[in-house]
């Protein structure tokens, strides 16, 4: 058997310009972050959009994220990316997106969310606050419905967890605590800022005890698979479909 002298190739998109809102070194940073997730023999880079919303916290912020990635989809499979992970728990414009690429497109969201009932019976999530509404309706598109028991806010902005990650901890727990006391045995984190908080899942699970999902590493490990599955999730566009 010939074995490929090239790493396959999955991109991390973010839906907002991080280098723009934060810095170009916290986007480096969540690059080493992204890369101690991904099996060895992927590779695996981060690329952060020129416009966009600043932060996703509402489901106009989310609507915005398809025409801001639009023009860009269509470079994915030329650049090489066999998958792409849509940095942004609510999936924004993932429908839209596979149609403009060959590249198997993850939505992180739905990736943790599908996980989440393979370690536990009763799912809550922790999300960030303000965070886009609709939650409850896309757990029942998924069928999950039955094992979803509640969504609890951290007390805390996607902004406020980029800059102060520590201070927002505590609020975290106490949240978390919330969760487990209505009757959730795993959590999933419902804004991928708090996926890329060094050592915040290890620490909510020492303080709980049960399960903790992290939505960016679940997007990683479905994104993983689609390479073996040799999976392309491009639709016909509508052009070829009225050829």
């Amino acid at each position: 058997m010939t074995l490929s002298l090239h790493p396959r190739k999955i991109l991390y998109q973010l839906v907002s310009p991080l280098h723009r809102v934060t810095s170009t070194g916290e986007v480096e940073r969540r690059q080493k972050m992204l890369r101690g997730w991904v099996s060895p023999s992927v590779h695996i880079d981060i690329a952060s959009p020129e416009t966009g919303p600043d932060v996703i916290e509402s489901q106009v912020d989310a609507a915005m994220v398809f025409s801001n990635l639009q023009p860009i989809a269509p470079q994915w499979s030329e650049a090489g990316y066999e998958a792409v992970i849509i940095g942004c728990f609510s999936d924004p414009g993932m429908d839209a997106l596979r149609e403009l690429t060959g590249a198997a497109v993850i939505g992180p969201g739905e990736a943790s969310l599908l996980a989440a009932v393979q370690f536990g019976e009763r799912i809550s999530v922790l999300s960030s606050d303000p965070t886009p509404q609709g939650l409850r309706r896309r757990i029942r598109s998924m069928g999950l419905s039955d094992r979803f028991v509640s969504e609890h806010i951290v007390g805390a902005s996607v902004a406020d967890l980029r800059r102060r990650p520590e201070s927002a901890f505590d609020k975290m727990i106490q949240s978390a605590r919330h969760c487990v006391d209505d009757g959730a045995d795993v959590i999933v984190l419902g804004c991928l800022a708090m996926c890329f908080v060094d050592g915040l899942v290890e620490r909510l699970q020492r303080a709980l005890g049960i399960p903790i999902i992290n939505p960016v590493v679940a997007g990683i490990k479905s994104a993983e698979a689609s390479l073996s599955y040799g999976i392309s999730t491009r639709s016909r566009t509508a052009s070829e479909k009225t050829a």
